[in-house]
């Protein structure tokens, strides 16, 4: 359940939308507490006003309460007059002892505290006076102008209004919310199915398209200006890696196709040659011929197996790379003086450029060998007559550079990116292959996978007719 996508998005929609809920209800019912709290002490207030302008301080300087008299000479009750009914007062002197109280108290008592009166003047303060009726009172110390005497009178009002009502409403508030929680919870989930599947329907038609490619359809891509932006970036990684197994199955398709080329000739001319010497007797010395050409043909298919498996390990990196100290300049000159019969047979003049002071990097003295040997062989074996290879070596931003120089026939521009392809040829295209040199086309391949292997690389610069210049870049820290 946890590893699909949509699953984790549900939970954490969920847990996302029942937090903010669960908050959200508890900051409503807050601020509707408070408001409520907040009507009923403006009605405190209000109400005390009121009580307040019913004392009366007469001439003699008798005090009486009007509201008292009225009830008296009206022969009617108000809401102080009902017993329990919510709505309660009472007035003390300003020493403390009661001037009067409203009938609605009946045995019931407020609160009351003449030191805390005398101390904050005006206060609230929420009280039970009976255990099922909880009421909010406002204290105040008031003073009354006595104009007969002139001089202030002090008196404390009190005023008090049940909160029964409100608490039935906040408590029926508490209930709605709980009760509404399950049902948000389900239409949530609901809502989050929806939302989630519509969300990630483009992926899943995405995932249908690619899993519609097989190997007869490389070629087709996933239009990224079609998809959801957030699945462009997505379509654009998946087409760049379609481009590579497309262009590494048409590799190894040619690879597949060359290889089998490469390896028909000499099978071929081993099979013919068996068929010929075998349809009659023949001499010692014919036997011996045809040896000798079978012995040959097998030779060049053991180089081409050879080198196929080279490569392939190179290609698994199951080709282990045994650093140790390489000189340099020991071996190119051993290299050199293996190769200068081949260039005295094609009259090609060999010409070095070897720092006095050893040159010493890290790596397989015997794949390095076989690198530059097939750089220098090719540029022997490509060179024209009387022409010249140079190699030089030197030192330059931590790296050790082998040039190798030739006046040769050259490598057509459409052809430098595809020299290091195995079993590619430029003699093929350039029409210049000389029938006496050939090989199967998997040196200069070799050539980029050591380098490589090496953490160096190779570059190449030609012209047709004029020569071609290869340069391996080596690091000397290994």
């Amino acid at each position: 359940m946890f590893r699909s996508i949509k699953s984790k998005l549900l939970i954490w929609f969920l847990f996302t939308f029942s937090l903010f809920f669960l908050f959200f209800n508890l900051y409503l019912y807050k601020e509707h507490q408070r408001a409520s709290m907040n009507t009923v002490d403006e009605l405190l207030k209000s109400k005390l006003q009121f009580v307040s302008g019913m004392i009366e301080i007469y001439r003699d300087g008798e005090i009486d309460f009007e509201l008292s008299e009225l009830q008296k000479q009206e022969q009617h009750s108000t809401i102080y007059d009902i017993p329990h009914s919510g709505h309660y007062f009472q007035i003390f002197h300003g020493d403390g002892s009661r001037l009067a109280k409203s009938n609605s108290l009946d045995e019931l008592k407020l609160p009351f505290s003449y030191e805390k009166a005398l101390e904050e003047k005006i206060y609230y303060e929420t009280s039970f006076i009976a255990p099922d009726e909880p009421v909010r009172i406002l204290t105040e110390y008031i003073t009354i102008y006595d104009r007969y005497r002139n001089k202030e009178r002090f008196f404390i009002v009190q005023i008090g209004e049940s909160l029964t009502a409100t608490y039935n409403q906040l408590k029926n508030l508490r209930l709605l919310m709980l009760y509404s929680m399950p049902i948000m919870l389900v239409l949530s989930v609901i809502g989050g199915i929806t939302i989630i599947s519509i969300s990630l329907r483009p992926l899943r038609d995405f995932s249908t398209n690619v899993g519609q490619i097989r190997e007869s359809s490389l070629h087709r891509r996933i239009e990224a200006y079609k998809v959801s932006k957030e699945l462009s970036e997505l379509a654009s990684s998946f087409n760049f890696m379609m481009e590579n197994i497309e262009k590494a199955f048409s590799q190894q398709k040619r690879f597949l196709a060359d290889a089998s080329h490469e390896l028909r000739t000499p099978t071929s001319v081993i099979k013919s040659c068996s068929e010929v010497y075998l349809r009659k007797e023949r001499t010692l010395d014919e036997y011996k011929e045809a040896l000798q050409i079978i012995l040959k043909n097998a030779g060049e298919m053991e180089q081409i197996i050879n080198k196929m498996l080279i490569l392939s390990r190179m290609e698994h990196r199951s080709f282990a790379i045994r650093k140790r100290d390489v000189a340099l300049c020991q071996t190119i000159n051993k290299i050199i003086s293996i190769v200068r019969s081949l260039a005295n047979k094609n009259t090609v003049t060999v010409e070095t450029d070897l720092p006095g002071e050893e040159v010493i990097v890290q790596g397989d003295e015997s794949a390095l060998s076989e690198a530059f040997m097939n750089v220098i062989e090719n540029s022997i074996k490509y060179n024209r007559k009387g022409g010249t290879i140079s190699v030089s070596l030197t030192v330059k931003n931590d790296e050790a550079v082998i040039v190798v120089r030739d006046t040769g026939i050259g490598i057509p521009e459409a052809s430098l990116s595809r020299i290091f392809e195995r079993f590619y040829r430029a003699e093929k295209t350039t029409g210049q292959r000389s029938e006496t040199f050939h090989g199967a086309g998997l040196g200069l391949s070799i050539v980029n996978e050591t380098i490589e292997a090496h953490k160096g690389r190779i570059d190449v610069r030609s012209e047709v007719g004029k020569g071609s210049i290869f340069t391996l870049y080596l690091p000397v820290n290994g």
